[in-house]
Formats: structure tokens, C-alpha cells, sequence
């Protein structure tokens, strides 16, 4: 994770769609849930619309291991409604 979040200390707009969702990812396998929606949500202001349905899907899987199966399902639900277009 050090290399990601250096790139974005020396350039927060470089990859900042992908540099921040793999960020968010190391946090969620860290078990590290506020931390990895933080990062979504970087992410998510900077990703392309036909990538959105990762930040979903890492949002559902957030939610899931919180406990909080509807905010998850509701992603879920929206991840795969956008990887089908």
C-alpha cells in the first residue's frame, strides 16, 4: 500500500481512479471498512462511468462485512446493473 499512497502524496490526480480504489481495496482485506470508503469515495469522483460498477461492488463487499446487508445488497444490485451495459 506504501507505493499507492505515495503516488498520491506526490500527485493526487494521477490514476486517482484506480490508485484510490486499490488504496480502498488493501483496506478492506485490512479490515479497515471506514477507511476503504474513504478511498471509494476518491475513487468514485475520478473513475470513468463504465468502471463504476467496481466501486459498487467494493462498496457492497464494505457494507457486507459491516453487517449492514441492505446498503450492501442496494451495491451489489447497482454493480451489476452497470458491468451488464
Amino acid at each position: 500500500m506504501g507505493h499507492f499512497t505515495k503516488v498520491r502524496q506526490l500527485d493526487h490526480t494521477f490514476c486517482a481512479d484506480i490508485v484510490n480504489l486499490r488504496i480502498a481495496e488493501v483496506h478492506y482485506k485490512l479490515d479497515q471498512v471506514e477507511e476503504s470508503l474513504q478511498a471509494i469515495e476518491l475513487s468514485e469522483q475520478a473513475i470513468k462511468t463504465k468502471d463504476l460498477y467496481m466501486v459498487h461492488l467494493l462498496k457492497g463487499k464494505c457494507y457486507d462485512k459491516c453487517r449492514q446487508y441492505e446498503m450492501a445488497i442496494e451495491h451489489y444490485t447497482q454493480a451489476l446493473k452497470m458491468a451488464k451495459k
